[in-house]
């Protein structure tokens, strides 16, 4: 399946200088962020997959050409449309979610080919240099799920499909 996950702020704020703007503050944001995309494929613009700290496997998405130590490959996207991307990863990856997870460009533009959005809100207001449009996002989708986080009041995390 092609999944995106992103947490955001009430605002729709992502990024502030390459982090994200309440790096580290929230753990249960950060476990669920790795139990759903541990066995998966995650595709992402450098910035963002840069920002996660971990060895698995990813895929880079980016509209010039770049080097990616570590990556499984480049996708340039002036070349592909995102459908095409993604679908060219999940037969790669048959077995395994293959994992929309930002900047914010790749978001809004891959959006349209996702099948499930994963959503943590987080209550609050940040200083921010990067915010996505989530009804790009959610657009023609339905919240099939919706709970509050266990630890702090200030998470809500939603399954939209």
């Amino acid at each position: 399946m092609i999944k995106s996950i992103v947490a955001v702020g009430q605002n729709g704020e992502i990024g502030f200088k390459g982090k994200l703007p309440w790096e580290g503050t929230f753990i249960e944001d950060q476990q669920w962020y790795m139990d759903n995309t541990l066995n998966a494929v995650r595709i992402g613009c450098s910035g963002s997959i840069k920002t996660i700290d971990d060895e698995r496997a990813f895929y880079i998405v980016s509209a010039r050409n770049i080097v990616a130590p570590g990556s499984l490959g480049i996708y340039n996207w002036q070349h592909m449309k995102p459908h095409e991307i993604l679908a060219d990863v999940q037969a790669k990856h048959p077995t395994k979610d293959v994992f929309v997870v930002g900047g914010v460009p790749w978001y809004e533009a891959s959006a349209y080919a996702v099948e499930q959005l994963l959503i943590t809100r987080i209550n609050g207001s940040y200083t921010h240099d990067r915010a996505i449009n989530l009804d790009i996002l959610l657009q023609n989708r339905k919240c099939m799920k919706s709970w509050q986080g266990q630890t702090t009041p200030d998470l809500c995390f939603e399954i939209w499909e």
